[in-house]
């Protein structure tokens, strides 16, 4: 079961963004612990986030917002860091 709403495909084009800055992150610096950090800790919250949406009684009763806010904080939370990285990497490269 996966959600099609307007809100839910809002979701799922944030976790296509931080799948693309992942890859490109791969891509271009295969050697960062970071990068590697970023894909396990990416792959497990897929994997989690596919086990929630398998069980259809989490969408029951108003949980389809409680599934919305799972599904978009973690990857809202991994464009953070994202951007906190670059800014230091920033101030690191003006020295």
């Amino acid at each position: 079961m996966l959600p099609t709403d307007s809100e839910f495909l809002k979701a799922y084009l944030l976790i296509a963004i931080v799948v693309v800055l992942i890859s490109f992150r791969i891509k271009n610096f295969p050697k960062q612990l970071m990068t590697y950090f970023h894909t396990l800790l990416f792959t497990f919250y897929v994997g989690l986030l596919a086990y929630f949406f398998m069980d259809a009684e989490n969408f029951q009763g108003g949980g389809s917002l409680v599934a919305l806010f799972y599904s978009a904080l973690f990857p809202a939370v991994q464009l953070f860091i994202f951007f906190i990285e670059y800014i230091i990497h920033l101030i690191k490269a003006d020295r």
